[in-house]
């Protein structure tokens, strides 16, 4: 799970009586979804039901994918036990971003945060972050290493929590600090308990609040849309998934795209669609080992609305880096055809491509800028059919030491040679790394339906069978 990291204000517990003694709080009860035992643990938390009914709808709407929001409410403290009371949610919507496998937390969405943080404190200040939540369809409730890293980095308030969400088992649960300085991983809870509650109180009660963001109050049912709904449903969302992790381009020519790739839009009917071979996906099926690759060197990821329209989960052969060392090692320039399946699994209705094989090209050495042309040709023999090879061609791979080769010298190539969506390029330069570090891989994609480039995927797989 990607978190972007935000600053927070110190805050101490405001005084309130404990939930059970105040009459303010009724219904007092533990949820179906939570099948921890109650018992005492360092923070004990409150949820208001219409926060919980909130957040459970958003996680069934769609049990393919990762999906999450933000906790709001009061840090508070009864005599010398504190405790939490989550008395607002905000659901990031699905259009911003959503992956099968984690979520991230748009810059878009902070704003939107922000915003609805701000017009709660005009009426209520002491209500805070208390933290994300995020789901783990058909995963469980636990948090991955990934999630226990994030959670250390994110959460700077060792009042702040983290909720996991499992829609498709039915199940929650918190997770939090155990001291009140924590320093490791090993300081956070295991899954925690929680108590549902209902309340007439507007302080504990999810607040009311106004959006002019259409998709935002579309998933969340404390926000009112104050705009021409029937308008905005037919507008493409420019929401950026970008967050602070990910570095700006320095490349000059890359920043000209990126000022210009998002005016340009085409319907999508216009595209036509791949066949497709009904397979399971390998990273959910246990006759597979996958490693993932987290690449290093991009400007711009697929644009998150388009990320289930075609395939965005590619797995490599196992032999990859064997294949790509040789050339390498020569100081030589290659070219490779990928060929494979144009897969979908049936059961999770999740597109992904699954590269079986790499045919190497044996060209004629020749300056590098007369390589998009010798490209060009040999994926025009591939696809006429007069070159035979194994499977569906795929895409292409370019395995250099010429570290001045770039991307969007292949776009041109990528539009017109490679008319579908599915087809994918790498380019594979390193000096050093025998056999290659394949976290150097450069995707080189085009997205048809916004007809613009793009060179990231967040999945990317080296895929072998146990």
């Amino acid at each position: 799970m990607k978190i972007t990291i935000l600053k927070h204000h110190q805050h101490q517990p405001q005084e309130l009586l404990f939930p059970t003694v105040n009459p303010h709080f009724t219904n007092l009860r533990q949820p179906i979804t939570n099948k921890i035992p109650i018992t005492e643990q360092r923070l004990p938390i409150f949820m208001h039901q219409g926060v919980y009914d909130t957040i459970w709808q958003h996680a069934n709407s769609n049990k393919t994918i990762e999906l999450g929001g933000a906790l709001l409410g009061l840090y508070a403290r009864h005599q010398q036990t504190k405790f939490l009371v989550i008395t607002n949610v905000l659901n990031q919507p699905e259009t911003y971003f959503a992956d099968p496998t984690f979520v991230k937390f748009t810059n878009q969405f902070y704003t939107d945060l922000e915003d609805y943080l701000q017009q709660i404190n005009t009426r209520f200040p002491m209500v805070v972050r208390l933290g994300l939540y995020h789901t783990h369809p058909n995963y469980g409730v636990y948090l991955s290493k990934t999630d226990a890293t994030a959670f250390k980095r994110v959460t700077s308030e060792n009042y702040q929590v983290s909720l996991i969400v499992d829609p498709v088992k039915q199940e929650d649960g918190f997770f939090f600090w155990l001291s009140e300085n924590p320093t490791t991983t090993n300081d956070i809870s295991d899954r925690g308990a929680y108590k549902v509650y209902n309340s007439a109180e507007p302080i504990l009660s999810p607040y009311q609040a106004t959006t002019h963001n259409y998709h935002l109050a579309k998933c969340n049912s404390f926000l009112t849309f104050t705009g021409n709904a029937a308008a905005i449903e037919l507008v493409t969302p420019e929401y950026h998934n970008q967050t602070t992790e990910i570095a700006p381009s320095t490349d000059t020519e890359s920043e000209k795209i990126n000022a210009d790739i998002d005016k340009i839009s085409i319907p999508i009917e216009h595209i036509k669609k791949p066949p497709e071979v009904l397979l399971p996906c390998p990273l959910y099926s246990m006759a597979y080992d996958n490693r993932a690759i987290n690449l290093k060197n991009y400007f711009r990821t697929l644009k998150n609305i388009h990320r289930h329209k075609f395939p965005y989960m590619v797995f490599l052969p196992d032999d990859f880096g064997k294949i790509t060392a040789k050339p390498l090692a020569q100081n030589q320039t290659q070219i490779a055809l990928l060929y494979g399946k144009l897969a979908r699994d049936p059961h999770k209705d999740l597109p992904f491509l699954l590269i079986t094989h790499i045919e190497n090209c044996r060209l004629p050495l020749t300056p590098f800028t007369n390589l998009p042309s010798q490209l060009k040709e040999l994926l025009i023999q591939a696809k006429s059919g007069n070159i035979h090879f194994h499977e569906q061609l795929l895409g292409w791979l370019v395995i250099t030491s010429d570290t001045t080769t770039l991307p969007y010298h292949f776009y041109d190539l990528q539009q017109l040679v490679l008319p579908d969506n599915y087809y994918l390029g790498f380019l594979l330069q390193t000096k050093a790394a025998i056999p290659p570090d394949v976290q150097n891989l450069t995707l080189v994609a085009y997205d048809h339906l916004l007809d613009i480039p793009y060179n990231h995927y967040d999945n990317v797989y080296i895929c072998k069978i146990k």
